[in-house]
């Protein structure tokens, strides 16, 4: 199935399943996978991060840079009726409304179908999930009391837009989530 000129915003916490989710939506429709760990991990190698420590702000400047020479990139160099995934962890504070802001912005001016889609999972689940190998080779957060610490004092970004959708990923397989969001996407645009 083709779904053209879609740019997907998948967001939640750590290990929610976006990467995943991502992969089988990519596959499927088929599109561009942009996922966060694209972005962070050249900065993210020289600072030597390894998944178990809490990255701080000042880190963000320059993943920010990467993500903007992106956004520039898909604007100048992409096909337009291609479509594109991005994910990423967007916590309520004003850097990660500005990330939100810049890949609305990037649907707009490219007259895409813009769908954000907020993956929430069970904490227990969450916590189970974050220690995995696949987690530590991909530098993703794998520390247990950093997700702790995450979950219990920071907040997913508030979105309000005419195409979120919200979903449980603790309640449905990877799989099943990917065609859930395929359905909604469905019914959005031309």
């Amino acid at each position: 199935m083709a779904l053209n000129n879609k740019i997907f915003f998948l967001i939640g916490y750590p290990a929610v399943g976006k990467f995943t989710i991502g992969k089988i939506l990519a596959k499927r429709m088929p599109a561009r996978l942009i996922d966060n760990h694209a972005i962070n991990n050249p900065i993210f190698q020289i600072i030597r991060a390894n998944g178990a420590v809490n990255i701080t702000e000042n880190v963000s400047k320059y993943t920010s840079a990467v993500r903007q020479t992106v956004i520039e990139a898909i604007e100048e160099l992409s096909n337009p009726q291609e479509s594109y995934i991005f994910t990423n962890v967007l916590i309520d504070k004003p850097n990660d409304a500005v990330t939100f802001e810049k890949i609305k912005s990037l649907a707009e001016r490219r007259s895409s179908d813009f769908i954000p889609v907020i993956i929430s999972c069970d904490e227990t689940e969450l916590l189970n999930r974050v220690s995995s190998a696949d987690r530590e080779r991909n530098l993703k957060l794998t520390n247990v009391d950093v997700l702790e610490s995450v979950l219990e004092k920071k907040k997913i970004l508030k979105i309000n837009h005419p195409n979120l959708l919200k979903i449980d990923s603790s309640q449905h397989s990877k799989e099943e989530v990917a065609l859930i969001i395929l359905e909604h996407a469905k019914t959005i645009g031309t």
